[in-house]
């Protein structure tokens, strides 16, 4: 079952128009995220990027049709499952053929891993993909489902036997993985690339900016280079599945993994998700 048109729907019954842009071009938008202690804690934080990303891309987005709380529950009991789960809803790119340049919005949900978000305390191994992405790229600060280019540095990162791999740019920055955001530990400061540059503002991220800024730390929006990074005391990387990510392996070195910076920071926010406080 789905959630598509403002019901639930059996997926046999979900159509999207032939000449959606979407199946023409690849124009559309998802975001994917989980509940956490059965909430999806967060539901309104990635809404609010995909709207802000509509707009932006000048996107034919109805916000009626978008799921709320209880679209969520409504999905999670059609399919009967248990415990918490991943969620990832869509927006289509629209179509021009009825000249309302009219949109689709559907979300569907999959049992999450029960190892999740325990399985994230084991530190990942980086590769560092060859440089791939540009400052003035007008898609890479929004979640498109022109997805193949981070695909393709996943995939091969898994083929050489690391877990993701770093984005760069040809100036040597270093931006964030495949599909999570980037962040290093030095000393007591929090060091992540600034949302103006092209990184997808994950909604991860700032949560983990805002419960390193309660604890003490102190956060700093900067250029990284790969130096930077094999200098940094801790690395992770955030994701609004699996939450912080240690990193066990840089493109240079080994680390400690999780460092104690990255457990505590990572208790503190997992201890927020869980306590459903984002929804008071």
């Amino acid at each position: 079952m789905i959630f598509g048109s403002g019901e639930i729907l059996d997926e046999s019954e979900f159509r999207l128009p032939i000449h959606d842009r979407l199946l023409e071009h690849g124009l559309g938008l998802f975001e994917t995220l989980r509940t956490w202690n059965g909430s999806p804690v967060l539901l309104s934080r990635h809404l609010a990027r995909m709207i802000r990303s509509a707009r932006a891309l000048d996107l034919p987005l109805d916000e009626s049709k978008l799921p709320d709380r209880a679209a969520v529950a409504a999905l999670v009991a059609a399919n009967g499952e248990a415990g918490d789960v991943r969620l990832r809803i869509t927006l289509s790119g629209g179509s021009t053929s009825d000249g309302k340049r009219s949109a689709v919005v559907w979300m569907r949900s999959t049992r999450l891993d029960a190892n999740l978000p325990a399985a994230a305390i084991k530190p990942i191994k980086l590769l560092l993909a060859e440089p791939t992405i540009s400052w003035c790229d007008p898609l890479a600060r929004h979640k498109t489902i022109n997805y193949w280019l981070r695909k393709w540095i996943f995939d091969q990162a898994i083929a050489a036997g690391y877990d993701d791999a770093l984005i760069a740019s040809h100036d040597g920055r270093v931006w964030e993985s495949s599909r999570a955001n980037l962040f290093l530990v030095f000393g007591e400061t929090l060091v992540t690339p600034g949302i103006d540059g092209p990184i997808v503002p994950g909604v991860m991220r700032a949560v983990v900016v805002e419960r390193a800024r309660a604890i003490g730390m102190n956060v700093i929006e900067s250029d990284i280079t790969l130096d930077r990074i094999e200098r940094a005391d801790e690395v992770f990387l955030t994701n609004s599945v699996r939450g912080p990510i240690p990193v066990g392996r840089t493109p240079a070195r080994t680390l400690s993994a999780p460092g104690p910076r990255t457990v505590e920071l990572t208790q503190n926010v997992l201890a927020f998700l869980n306590s459903g406080a984002e929804n008071r």
